[in-house]
């Protein structure tokens, strides 16, 4: 019992710290872009001027018809379709323990296992997270972290159910594999 809670504190630390670093990363690249103003000549041609700024306060004005809240959204078509136990495979297989191989990772991938572990709240630093079976438990889950904006898609599946979620591969995977900015995609 006591070294199974060792492995498990060892296990969230390790989580805790890959999802940190991962975080930061994404934080980076994923910052969100404004619009360029349009860039015609503002010259003393009658009515040009306010054509441009009424053009630009159009832009500001018009509401995101987005059809995703995070990064990942149902529209995105995934580069693999995989099972969780690939993805462990994969991670054995691999050359390092924390770099996820080349052709998965920046990837959109598409996992289907049995849920093992759910939590639908953020713990400390560690996001929103389904963990699938893929071997042995825990050492040997496939991680999906959820965006905040999504977490609530957690509350509607069951541990031992199977689903497909679709998120992306980060550039470290720390003891498991991993996705972050998941969402579901179909539940049974």
């Amino acid at each position: 019992m006591k070294k199974n809670s060792i492995l498990m504190f060892a296990f969230l630390i390790a989580l805790t710290f890959g999802t940190a670093c991962q975080t930061s990363k994404s934080n980076e690249t994923t910052a969100d872009t404004k619009p360029a103003a349009n860039t015609a000549s503002t010259s003393p041609v009658a009515g040009n001027a306010s054509t441009n700024s009424e053009t630009v306060q159009d832009i500001k004005e018009k509401p995101k018809t987005e059809k995703k809240k995070g990064i990942v959204s149902t529209d995105d078509k995934p580069d693999f379709t995989v099972q969780a136990e690939e993805l462990v495979k994969a991670k054995k297989e691999a050359k390092s323990p924390i770099i996820p191989p080349e052709q998965y990772k920046g990837k959109i991938i598409e996992v289907t296992g049995r849920v093992s572990i759910l939590y639908p709240e953020k713990i400390k630093s560690l996001p929103p997270r389904v963990l699938l079976t893929g071997g042995r438990p825990i050492l040997e889950d496939v991680a999906c972290d959820f965006d905040e904006e999504n977490k609530a898609e957690i509350n509607t599946l069951k541990k031992d159910q199977m689903v497909t979620l679709k998120g992306l591969v980060p550039n470290m995977w720390i003891m498991t594999p991993s996705l972050t900015h998941c969402i579901i995609v179909e539940a049974n």
